[in-house]
């Protein structure tokens, strides 16, 4: 059974791994507007802005070089800092880049690690909140975004995904859809249908995705 949550709302006494669910006296309660799934006790957030976690892996742009390193736009409220110290080769103002997050100050400063840079391509934005969605379980959703528009996808899980390939139109329409009907069961298989895709045929390339789950090494570190 699913219910409709706000900030504050009493979800259950099972423990909750999420950054939008809090703990009180045993218990968890939402921290933002989401659905509460009781029969997997599962908190689906439907807005909230993004919370940093060291291990995420996020997409940003590079802002400008200070002496130690750069400065990264992560498209909301925090700002990266990639030292330059063991880095390969230099980064350039306006140039997108993955890394995952290695610090987190007590006020939210975040350092990254690991850079990679992704070159061409374009940019979209949809709610942090989405992100795991637009993932899915064991990066299903995101190998069938990528077998079904031949395109090349990371997702950022500060809500900014890079896409570049054969069909970006339709791999952007694909990733909209998801983000508007995140909450609804059944959105796997109307996202093959939308996709023309079967759902046994299998990939024909890894899956890449900038998040937690991604484990290839840094290209220039």
């Amino acid at each position: 059974m699913s219910k409709l949550v706000i900030p504050g709302d009493f979800l259950t006494e099972k423990p909750i791994r999420s950054p939008y669910v809090f703990g009180k006296g045993g218990k968890c309660y939402a921290a933002v507007i989401g659905v509460y799934e009781a029969d997997t006790n599962k908190f689906i957030p439907l807005k909230g802005a993004y919370l940093p976690q060291i291990g995420d892996v996020v997409i940003g742009v590079v802002e400008e070089e200070r002496v130690i390193g750069y400065d990264i736009n992560l498209f909301g409220p925090y700002k990266g800092l990639l030292f330059s110290r063991g880095l390969r080769s230099p980064l350039n103002p306006g140039e997108i880049i993955t890394a995952e997050i290695s610090e987190l100050s007590e006020v939210k400063d975040v350092v990254l690690s690991r850079p990679r840079k992704l070159f061409g391509g374009q940019i979209i934005f949809i709610p942090p909140t989405k992100v795991s969605r637009v993932i899915g379980k064991q990066m299903s959703m995101l190998q069938l975004l990528q077998r079904g528009t031949g395109c090349e996808i990371y997702i950022g899980k500060n809500g900014a995904i890079w896409i570049k390939g054969a069909n970006p139109e339709k791999a952007i329409e694909a990733v909209l859809k998801i983000e508007r009907e995140s909450h609804t069961k059944g959105l796997t298989e109307r996202i093959q249908k939308f996709l023309g895709v079967e759902a046994t045929q299998e990939p024909q390339s890894p899956p890449k995705a900038a998040s937690s789950e991604q484990s290839e090494p840094s290209s220039f570190e």
